[in-house]
């Protein structure tokens, strides 16, 4: 019986999966403060994809064909994601060497320094210069990350798609054709 039910309504079940998986990713770029300038893209997504995922959830051949659709556009939005996180993961890195070799130098040609020695505020003063560079999670973003994003479409796309053979195909009423045997 439960086995029958789960057959039954496995579209529904992997499309809430699919809802909650965009509902925890929405929670989690609101926590962290992901909300400022193209981040909001990732956030707006999010939404969108909650909505859409709850909005595949009616059982209609031609609405589940758009939703799929604009899963599409979701998933491409997780791949630019992905993109812009390498770039300003980069960009970080230069700022951190540059920095780093900074405080370096500083530390070499510094007095205290005649013995080799580094003093206590000078590791302090470079650990902060360093951390600064380096910041946070949200100023280092990781590169897969926004493919959650990709990878949460592509599943609600596959379980749309699968799910078109469990629909009924609705047709018109009207006259049939038989073939008639001529004997020919």
């Amino acid at each position: 019986m439960l086995l029958t039910n789960l057959r039954r309504n496995t579209t529904a079940l992997l499309l809430s999966f699919v809802a909650a998986g965009f509902a925890f990713l929405l929670a989690e770029l609101l926590l962290i403060g992901h909300t400022e300038g193209s981040q909001l893209v990732a956030t707006g997504a999010s939404a969108v994809g909650l909505l859409l995922a709850l909005l595949a959830l009616v059982p209609q051949r031609t609405l589940r064909f758009v939703v799929a659709g604009l899963f599409v556009l979701l998933a491409l939005s997780g791949v630019y994601g992905a993109f812009a996180h390498k770039t300003d993961r980069i960009e970080r890195r230069e700022e951190a060497s540059a920095a780093l070799a900074v405080v370096e130098s500083s530390v070499v040609d510094s007095p205290a320094n005649a013995t080799g020695a580094v003093t206590p505020a000078d590791a302090g003063e470079t650990k902060e210069v360093v951390g600064e560079a380096l910041g946070s999670f949200a100023e280092n973003p990781p590169i897969l990350s926004p493919l959650a994003l990709s990878g949460l479409a592509v599943l609600g796309i596959l379980v749309l798609l699968n799910s078109e053979a469990s629909l009924p195909v609705l047709t018109t009423p009207g006259p049939t054709r038989t073939a008639r045997a001529t004997g020919d």
